[in-house]
């Protein structure tokens, strides 16, 4: 028997979960509902079902949740709506009776993850948080020469992301620049350091996964930080930062 999926807010991220569902899964797996605010995000997020071969699933506005679950009867409730609305729909899902696999992040707030917590005890049901990078090889390893005592006990962690002036300026023209629906960012840091300079720098040096194996990464290549095509602040600055 198929295990049966729905998904709440289909926008952009949403894509590669519906996609997934009806092409290189589908012989386990069936979707079987949309829920979204908007009817041309569902229509279009059909059209491409169709495209690749798949059948239209029916649609319901976030008024019809329940209605969504009891018509469509789903196992599992895929979350990848606005970061505010994660905690909501994962709990009104849990307690109709279906697991849940929500988009990073689980929620903004620490209120709203205990209330996440709680439903799951409550209910007894599953919730997954899809964070791409919980899954990546070279992680995988890290943890295990961790527990295995191979580098003794760990006493400090760096962590260091350089996010470009397209992606990592996309935040910003999105409803994530609102701390309200995201929570606050917490990187982006380039996209901040682009307003300081007037010409290319070189900023460090990146690789990327290969292949599945521990050890296949791409040879190091430079990461250049481009000058922001918005506004510049070229004499001294002070930088407050906060969430």
């Amino acid at each position: 028997m198929k295990k049966r999926y729905a998904e709440v807010g289909i926008g952009g991220r949403a894509r590669m979960y519906y996609e997934a569902l009806v092409t290189k899964y589908s012989d386990i797996n069936e979707l079987v509902a949309f829920c979204d605010q908007s009817r041309t995000r569902m229509d279009y997020a059909n059209s491409v079902i169709e495209g690749l071969g798949g059948v239209r699933v029916p649609e319901y506005l976030p008024s019809e949740f329940e209605k969504m679950i009891d018509e469509a009867k789903p196992d599992v409730i895929i979350v990848t709506s606005v970061d505010r609305s994660h905690d909501d729909y994962i709990v009104r899902a849990m307690e109709k009776g279906c697991d849940v696999i929500t988009e990073k992040p689980i929620t903004t707030d620490e209120r709203r993850a205990q209330r996440i917590i709680d439903a799951a005890k409550r209910t007894g049901r599953h919730i997954r948080v899809a964070f791409n990078y919980r899954y990546a090889p070279y992680h995988t390893k890290m943890r295990e020469l961790i527990r295995d005592g191979v580098i003794g006990t760990p006493f400090q962690v760096h962590f260091e992301w350089l996010l470009n002036t397209t992606h990592g300026a996309d935040y910003y023209r999105r409803w994530h620049i609102s701390k309200n629906n995201s929570g606050g960012l917490l990187s982006n840091a380039e996209t901040i350091a682009s307003r300081f300079i007037e010409e290319k720098r070189l900023v460090g040096y990146v690789q990327h996964k290969t292949g599945r194996g521990h050890d296949d990464f791409s040879e190091l290549y430079p990461q250049y930080l481009e000058p922001s095509e918005g506004i510049l602040w070229l004499r001294p600055v002070v930088v407050l930062t906060n969430r």
